[in-house]
């Protein structure tokens, strides 16, 4: 209220979006239906802008870009890969373009 008696009301929406991404560090592939592909978890809003999976010898075994997640399936070129551990790279894309990098290793069990 101000000194003439006059009130005024305003109001603000703030909208926070907290996105906790969840990268996995192991799978099992064995087609029992649970944990059987490798992808990103809790996106959101955000995306993947690519993804790729690297065997110890640093072959690529695994990429995809361009928003798709659906994951790696433990294969490459068909077969079956062996178990261990393996490297990725992904690149997410947060909304206004911002991309965040996540580098890390994942083990494939069967």
């Amino acid at each position: 209220m101000d000194k003439y008696g006059c009130t005024a009301t305003d109001s603000v929406t703030i909208n926070l979006t907290y996105n906790n991404i969840f990268i996995p560090d192991a799978f099992t592939p064995n087609n029992d239906g649970l944990n059987d592909v490798f992808r990103v978890g809790n996106l959101g809003d955000y995306q993947v802008a690519e993804m790729s999976i690297y065997n110890r010898w640093g072959n690529l075994v695994y990429h995809v870009k361009d928003g798709e997640n659906k994951g790696w399936d433990g294969t490459y070129n068909g077969a079956p890969q062996d178990i261990g551990v393996y490297d990725y790279l992904v690149v997410i894309s947060k909304p206004g373009g911002t991309l965040q990098y996540y580098k890390g290793t994942v083990t494939l069990i069967r």
